[in-house]
């Protein structure tokens, strides 16, 4: 499989725990070409929190006070966001589509988080929960962390004026940025 293409997503999540198993309430991802080192394109969805939550997504009550912590804009961001939103299993499903449509059939996928131990366990928990496959398999993960921190963080783009943190795209897109930024200037060969 060395010969096959590839392109990678980064992936974010805004959940209500903080757990593996945590309930979703919106995903954003971000499709890179590693070659040349471009964004392809973005997906966003918010998540049915009560679907995610009913599916045996967990709800921490620190999370959610975490999240009385954050910018009245991330607040309503999400609060916004739940209006309409399509329950856990069509958000996921809608994830995959736009990841394998987006590579096409003969392309794998890798896919990012910024962390090991958040976004990815929680997305594979999340489809486990309803039987669906994700475009990706486990040893196509990726460390978008580790790898930011090759470079000196006086070296990383400056913050994106009016950025509100907490919004599973914008994030993605920041992070994102920031690993190509950091690619390009160590010279590095993303695998």
């Amino acid at each position: 499989m060395s010969g096959q293409r590839q392109v990678h997503a980064l992936v974010d999540l805004e959940t209500l725990s903080s757990r593996p198993n945590a309930a979703l309430i919106e995903i954003g991802a971000v499709l890179f070409d590693p070659e040349r080192l471009e964004i392809l394109g973005s997906f966003q969805t918010f998540v049915d929190a009560r679907s995610s939550k009913a599916a045996g997504g967990d709800v921490l009550f620190g999370t959610l006070r975490w999240w009385l912590r954050q910018s009245l804009a991330a607040q309503q961001h999400q609060r916004e966001g739940q209006r309409g939103a399509p329950p856990e299993h069509e958000a996921l499903a809608a994830l995959t589509a736009f990841l394998r449509g987006s590579a096409g059939p003969d392309v794998r996928v890798r896919v990012w988080a910024l962390g090991a131990s958040f976004d990815l366990p929680i997305l594979d928990a999340a489809y486990r929960r309803h039987g669906l496959t994700p475009a990706w398999v486990y040893p196509t993960h990726r460390c978008a962390r580790t790898l930011l921190h090759l470079l000196p963080k006086e070296q990383w783009l400056p913050p994106e004026p009016g950025l509100v943190a907490h919004c599973a795209l914008p994030d993605a897109l920041r992070d994102t940025r920031q690993l190509l930024h950091v690619a390009r200037t160590l010279k590095l060969t993303l695998r």
